[in-house]
C-alpha cells in the first residue's frame, strides 16, 4: 500500500518578522526618496513638513507622533478601544527610528 504524506507548508518568516523586514525597507525607501530629491510619498508629506517648519523634532519624531495621532483618531471614531491597533504604535516608533 502506498502511503501519502500530507504537504506541509514551508514557512521561511514569520508574519512579524516580514512585517519588521517591510518597515525598513520602507523607511530606507522614504530617506532615499529626500535626499535624492525626487519627492516623497503622500503619508510622509505631513510628517516632512511638519519637520521643516518646526525643526525641533526630527522627521522620524514627527513621523511617529503623526501616526499615532491617525491610530488615536481610527480609535476615537470608532468609538472602541482596539487592542491590535496599540501594535501600530510599535510599527510606527520602528518606522520614525
Amino acid at each position: 500500500m502506498e502511503e501519502k504524506t500530507q504537504a506541509r507548508p514551508l514557512h521561511l518568516f514569520h508574519g512579524e518578522v516580514a512585517l519588521v523586514i517591510a518597515v525598513i525597507i520602507n523607511s530606507f525607501g522614504v530617506v532615499l526618496m529626500l535626499y535624492s530629491g525626487a519627492g516623497i510619498s503622500a503619508i510622509s508629506s505631513v510628517p516632512f513638513a511638519f519637520s521643516e517648519v518646526l525643526s525641533f523634532l526630527s522627521l522620524g519624531t514627527w513621523t511617529y507622533l503623526f501616526q499615532a495621532l491617525l491610530v488615536t483618531s481610527l480609535m476615537i471614531l470608532r468609538r472602541r478601544f482596539v487592542v491590535s491597533y496599540l501594535f501600530s504604535f510599535v510599527v510606527g516608533f520602528v518606522f520614525g527610528e
